[in-house]
């Protein structure tokens, strides 16, 4: 996410000043034009259908690798590896890897589930909270935005486990439509006439927002120099 040479879009870019200190970056990534083949390869050792699941003219869909039903429980995800290494994992976000019980992260490696299985709603998501139930609750608090809720809840699990081994999953659904954001971040971007647009970077600015208080909490619990630290994107956002 490179800054931007706009001083009206600047303040939606900084994800890239976030992670100036990283030891690598990559500058060109493609990926299809779905978010699911990025999870499901991100998350399982899936080098075989590396194919298959990023190509999407391939004449395996990628909805037979990732789809409603999810990708068979033989695929051995990270975050159950990680787990047997005695790390304590935690997924805050969007799944969208499978619906089917054997499917849900918590029994896909996962301690923690704090998210939506597929399509959400930025203001009123159905949540599983896996702390509470397996079943989803929509959510109707006022003001109440995702895109800022996932980011609490991931500091909140680097608080609880900044002494021990851990595995952060946090796939926000930003910046994918609908364009839908707060006040609190459209305000941001006065200048921008385009009501698409400006919603864009509003979205983008609340998930920038996050991650910087993501890296801010590994420096404050002295542990940023023992994390690794990988930001990716998927299929990005249909307009913007």
């Amino acid at each position: 996410m490179a800054k931007s040479g706009s001083d009206r879009v600047r303040g939606a870019a900084r994800a890239g000043d976030h992670l100036a200190w990283l030891d690598a970056r990559i500058d060109y990534e493609r990926t299809p034009p779905k978010g699911s083949p990025t999870a499901a390869f991100g998350l399982a050792r899936m080098r075989r259908l590396l194919a298959a699941v990023g190509n999407p003219h391939h004449d395996v869909p990628a909805v037979h690798v990732a789809g409603t039903k999810g990708k068979g429980s033989t695929v051995a995800m990270l975050a159950a590896i990680l787990e047997e290494a005695g790390y304590r994992t935690g997924h805050f976000g969007k799944w969208h890897l499978g619906t089917d019980d054997a499917c849900l992260p918590t029994n896909r490696g996962f301690d923690v589930f704090y998210g939506t299985l597929g399509q959400s709603s930025y203001f009123t998501p159905t949540l599983i909270d896996s702390r509470r139930s397996t079943r989803g609750k929509k959510v109707s608090t006022p003001g109440y935005y995702v895109t800022d809720d996932y980011s609490r809840r991931a500091v909140e699990f680097i608080e609880e486990h900044a002494g021990t081994p851990f595995f952060l999953y946090l796939p926000h659904f930003a910046v994918h439509k609908p364009h839908d954001a707060t006040e609190r971040y459209l305000s941001r971007f006065p200048a921008i006439d385009d009501p698409v647009r400006r919603a864009y970077l509003a979205m983008l600015a609340a998930m920038d927002d996050g991650i910087g208080e993501l890296l801010a909490v590994l420096r404050d619990t002295g542990i940023e120099e023992n994390t690794l630290v990988l930001f990716l994107s998927d299929n990005g956002g249909t307009q913007g």
